[in-house]
């Protein structure tokens, strides 16, 4: 049996890139004619790299706080935190655009909850002021950069769209 080479394999899965606001999109023709489609590479997302080390850092933050008495609070932060680059991965290993929306309109939430939960940590003490803004700022950037994308993904979605 011959090996076949990667332009060959290529050709036999009718494997075509797709760009869909920037994210590569992989469609591979399925069987009897039918469309499966898998969005790759949500890691080089500069938006889900971003909320990843927001929530790193947001961790390490909390491993030094363990001598306040309110772990309730950095429970919930800590939770809505990861939320966000968990929501980007699994809206992008989704099947459509529209699924892939949705899971992003969750992350801006959870984007806009952990900034007003950071807001509430600062102004009670539970966190260094000035590194608490710094994290509710980075937390309000991530929303609005998940708001464009969400954007971009209905827009070519769309305009896609059969009339």
């Amino acid at each position: 049996m011959r090996k076949r080479n990667n332009r060959e394999t290529t050709d036999l899965l009718h494997l075509r890139l797709l760009d869909w606001g920037g994210i590569r999109l992989v469609t591979h023709g399925g069987l009897a004619g039918a469309t499966v489609r898998s969005m790759h590479q949500y890691e080089q997302l500069t938006v889900w790299q971003r909320s990843m080390a927001l929530a790193a850092s947001l961790q390490g933050e909390a491993r030094s706080a363990r001598q306040f008495i309110d772990r309730t609070a950095w429970s919930q932060i800590m939770r809505v935190a990861s939320s966000v680059p968990a929501n980007i991965a699994e809206g992008a290993m989704r099947s459509s655009p529209r699924d892939f929306a949705n899971f992003l309109s969750i992350a801006i939430g959870s984007a806009a909850e952990l900034h007003a939960l950071l807001l509430i940590a600062a102004d009670s003490g539970l966190v260094d002021f000035d590194r608490a803004t710094d994290a509710a700022n980075e937390a309000r950037e991530l929303r609005q950069m998940l708001v464009s994308l969400r954007g971009r993904i209905l827009g070519q979605q769309r305009q896609r769209a059969p009339r």
